[in-house]
């Protein structure tokens, strides 16, 4: 039998200034217009969506 997958649950604040900058980044760049989806990704580990974020917003 299987053990259930426990679910994470991770709450990131972006803020309300830089928003609509990293909304319009996700939808550009890594052509996705879900911030949940991106954040899950860098998090998990999704190297590529990871590499060009730090690479952005290494910048600022």
């Amino acid at each position: 039998m299987r053990k259930p997958k426990k679910s994470t649950r991770i709450n990131v604040r972006i803020e309300p200034s830089k928003k609509e900058e990293f909304m319009d980044y996700c939808e550009k760049i890594l052509g996705e217009k879900d911030i949940s989806k991106v954040l899950r990704g860098f998090i998990y580990g999704k190297l590529e969506a990871k590499e060009k974020i730090l690479k952005e917003y290494s910048k600022i």
